[in-house]
């Protein structure tokens, strides 16, 4: 399998916070319109979404709501949860 690229944009950061430790969550929905290029990736990943709980606030800080984002996908070769594959 080749990369697959998609785009999201995000939608909503919020802090969390709960048993000693504070989350920062991240919301992105695939682009629909605005260019040629959104309307492209539209086409291909017409629904869907991702949800981040970071530990990082400077990680989330760097995701900003409204702004797009490139998602790349790509096949881990070689290991199958964790392990190497054998054969």
């Amino acid at each position: 399998m080749k990369r697959l690229r998609a785009k999201f944009t995000v939608q909503s950061k919020t802090q969390r916070d709960g048993g000693g430790e504070t989350t920062h969550e991240v919301e992105l929905l695939p682009v629909t319109c605005g260019s040629e290029e959104n309307e492209s990736f539209y086409r291909w990943t017409p629904s869907g979404s991702i949800k981040l709980a970071l530990a990082s606030k400077a990680t989330a800080d760097a995701l900003e709501v409204g702004k797009d984002y490139y998602v790349d996908f790509s096949p881990v070769e070689g290991e199958i949860n964790g392990q190497k594959e054998e054969g």
